[in-house]
């Protein structure tokens, strides 16, 4: 009876190891799962993501370096112009390829609570980012429309990839070279105000506003 017994006593705790194995199974099942692991990036902190202060610092280079191209590529027909109008032409390129990731990415991932309590400065800066990504599409798209539109395809800087959105457009060209050029000059100072909020939240605030994205 008393080898009955533990061998009994073995079967039962052999199903529970066995409960155990199936339940750490089952719960490491759900951690696995995209809509767990989108849970664990979402609004999980007060800071961005990795990826998003990724996107973030990488898109305001290029868009710095497709400024400074275009400001020092010197005369026409000069070398130093054609090697920074590619350079340009190539920073505005990526700067578009790095829009479409972050905007993917802020759609599955999310972004942090909003720090403002004061209703206006809220809508401001709200308002200041959809400008930007309003600019960050917008002005790459039409720099290539308006190459594309003088018969000319927008080349990727040291690569063979071009780009031909449009068929050429005499009478379009001119519009898109000035809705290029009027947008650059607007945004000038959008981004200039953009960057005295940030610090203006960090010296004068004294919030995480900024130490958030870095």
């Amino acid at each position: 009876m008393m080898i009955d017994r533990v061998a009994i006593d073995r079967v039962a705790i052999d199903r529970v190891a066995i409960d155990r194995v199936a339940i750490d199974s089952v719960a490491a099942a759900r951690v696995a799962t995209p809509g767990a692991l989108m849970s664990s990036y979402n609004r999980t902190t007060d800071r961005y993501t990795k990826p998003a202060i990724f996107f973030h610092w990488m898109i305001f280079l290029l868009v710095a370096l497709a400024y400074l191209a275009i400001e020092i590529r010197g005369p026409r027909g000069s070398d130093s112009r054609a090697f920074w109008t590619g350079v340009h032409f190539w920073a505005g390129t990526l700067v578009l390829g790095l829009a479409v990731l972050r905007l993917l990415w802020r759609l599955w991932a999310g972004a942090p609570e909003e720090l403002e309590s004061n209703r206006l400065l809220a809508f401001l800066g709200r308002s200041a980012h959809l400008a930007l990504y309003v600019f960050i599409f917008a002005q790459p798209l039409l720099g290539m429309l308006m190459v594309n539109a003088g018969g000319r395809p927008v080349p990727l800087a040291w690569t063979d990839i071009s780009f031909t959105l449009v068929r050429a457009d005499a009478i379009a060209r001119p519009l898109l070279k000035d809705a290029h050029e009027w947008l650059g000059n607007v945004f000038y100072w959008v981004i200039g105000l953009h960057a005295l909020a940030a610090i203006a939240h960090h010296v004068v605030f004294k919030d995480r506003v900024l130490r958030r994205i870095i």
